[in-house]
């Protein structure tokens, strides 16, 4: 489908010269630091920039780290099988290892036509008021021997054009996903399907170790300062912490822990049952999925769990570059002026972690991991206009370690310029004050996003 759109009516409002020249003049941000890990900064710019371990963990450490990458790439197979403690695979699934859909810990992929194969784009089951009853949490493309898969999905896209204040036009692509070939009926009233495509993966214990006092001072509720921007906290449930929790991962802010985000990934990606997740994903009338055999109770074991987990919260956030570069020096000024570090906060400090090499650390993650309303452009087919502000640390370096550069939760932007482009809602005034920007302002806001 293709639906090509006049200009949008927000966009005509116009900003002063006042306004855009502020983008640029009189903004003095700190001296730019290489270290946006901190002490676990890895300097490398190859393909393998998202696959080091934070570069002050111990050598005890270092073999966990190992232990748990070497799980984290291990393809499951269905059970039963030789290979011992690596079966369970399924019954329904998504992949068949994590780094299938976090192919080098970097971001999945979105097709670029309907026919191309989605690498870590994953179709969540969306609703307000659970699961769906046939279908679960994720519709699954693929099963094991004697089960049927639930069904496939195919994307297409929608088009708009947006201008420019210079007149330039830039055209924004939507993906639309259509869910074919239903093994067990339609999905249910009021079920939508949310393309969600893998994350990035580095930096997160880092994340984890931010005080949740920290992230409670970030709130503005009633937007006292009149900047339009407000920001809320998600509380979980958190079955690694057994209580409730701050939501820190995920698109929505869904897992409140790195340990939680693991677990669930395994249990609704690859079908692997874990103390958090014990049962197999086999909602409603999936009585062949339910009679298969497992591969251990649980198929993930604790030690396992915990292995996979020290791993995904130790990968190394690779260092910012160019910090001598005039433009993107002027692109952080812009960056700050245009209001985008009011959400994608530049410097944060970590509290006390259970890993000694995360904790008190001066980190530049440029997040406030808080829950902001980016309007219905942003918004799922569900209605549902919130969206986790993302870290932009590593951002320059997609390109080079995954291959391509699609942004945002379903990978709608092919640039960063298409992915300022989408902000609405909250993020409405940074993005006018882009659109109403210079060229060479714009440019220089690009370029310093591609230093981080």
């Amino acid at each position: 489908m293709r639906v090509v759109a006049a200009t949008v009516a927000f966009l005509a409002l116009v900003t002063t010269t006042a306004a855009c020249a502020a983008a640029t003049e009189g903004v003095t941000p700190e001296p730019p630091s290489a270290d946006s890990g901190g002490d676990t900064t890895v300097f490398d710019e190859t393909r393998d920039a998202f696959s080091y371990s934070a570069r002050n963990i111990g050598p005890g450490e270092r073999d966990i780290f190992l232990a748990g990458k070497s799980l984290f790439q291990r393809p499951w197979v269905r059970a039963p099988a030789s290979t011992e403690g690596g079966d369970g695979l399924g019954p329904t699934y998504t992949a068949t290892a994590c780094t299938a859909c976090h192919v080098r810990h970097g971001r999945g992929a979105v097709p670029e036509n309907a026919n191309a194969r989605a690498l870590g784009l994953v179709a969540k089951l969306a609703r307000r008021d659970g699961l769906d009853p046939t279908y679960g949490a994720v519709l699954q493309p693929f099963a094991i021997d004697g089960v049927m898969a639930e069904g496939t999905v195919s994307v297409t896209f929608e088009e708009s054009v947006v201008p420019l204040g210079d007149g330039t036009r830039v055209t924004l692509k939507k993906p639309r996903a259509h869910v074919e070939a239903l093994a067990f009926g339609p999905l249910a009233a009021g079920t939508s399907v949310d393309l969600r495509l893998a994350p990035q993966l580095v930096g997160l214990g880092l994340l984890e170790a931010i005080p949740e006092d920290t992230l409670r001072a970030r709130v503005d509720a009633e937007d006292a300062d009149g900047d339009g921007v407000r920001g809320e906290l998600v509380v979980v449930r958190s079955p690694s912490l057994g209580r409730d929790a701050i939501g820190r991962f995920g698109w929505r802010s869904e897992s409140a822990t790195v340990r939680d985000f693991v677990a669930g990934a395994f249990a609704e990606d690859i079908g692997i049952t874990s103390e958090l997740h014990p049962s197999e994903g086999c909602p409603g009338p999936q009585d062949a999925c339910r009679a298969t055999p497992h591969g251990g109770t649980p198929e993930l074991t604790t030690d396992k769990l915990d292995k996979v987990t020290f791993f995904a919260k130790t990968l190394a956030v690779p260092a910012r570059r160019a910090l001598g570069d005039a433009v993107a020096l002027r692109g952080e000024s812009a960056f700050d002026a245009m209001g985008c570090a009011t959400c994608h906060v530049p410097r944060t400090l970590t509290g006390k972690s259970t890993i000694a090499a995360l904790s008190e650390q001066t980190i530049f993650p440029y997040t406030d991991l808080l829950l902001h309303d980016m309007g219905r452009g942003l918004g799922g087919d569900d209605g549902r206009t919130k969206t986790r502000t993302p870290p932009l640390w590593g951002l320059g370096l997609h390109g080079t370690v995954n291959g391509h550069t699609r942004f945002l939760h379903d990978g709608r932007a092919g640039s960063t310029l298409e992915a300022v482009l989408w902000h609405g809602g909250e993020g409405e005034p940074a993005r006018r004050a882009f659109v109403m920007a210079s060229a060479n302002d714009r440019a220089a806001l690009l370029r310093f996003l591609e230093t981080l």
